[in-house]
């Protein structure tokens, strides 16, 4: 708690979304860090079984950001949902813009059964 009193907050946000979705997810984090709606898409996939396990995966581009909104967006979003991550990710420089860029992430959330 000491070290890092923001995870109580990440609980609390957790709890107040309740089961994950990525555009609720997505949207709240994004709106945090100055990230428009207008200048991100997000497409989910079907939910996946593999050995036992449930998947969802999902692609979002981010139209245009800087690195250090990224930055903060992509470290939180991680940080309150700990069972996502982000399989990789391609940034383009955009072009006569200063630290404009449009990033590519594919991510992957492995759906806890309602009895953990």
């Amino acid at each position: 708690f000491q070290l890092d009193p923001a995870r109580l907050n990440y609980s609390q946000i957790r709890k107040d979304i309740g089961q994950f979705s990525y555009t609720t997810a997505v949207d709240k984090t994004a709106g945090k860090f100055g990230i428009k709606a207008a200048d991100y898409d997000i497409r989910t996939e079907q939910v996946r079984n593999y050995r036992g396990s449930k998947t969802q995966g999902a692609t979002m581009t981010i139209s245009q950001v800087s690195i250090s909104k990224f930055a903060g967006f992509l470290s939180e979003l991680l940080e309150i949902w700990p069972d996502l991550k982000c399989d990789n990710m391609k940034l383009t420089a955009i072009k006569d813009k200063p630290d404009n860029w449009k990033i590519t992430i594919k991510f992957t959330y492995n759906i806890q059964s309602s009895n953990e």
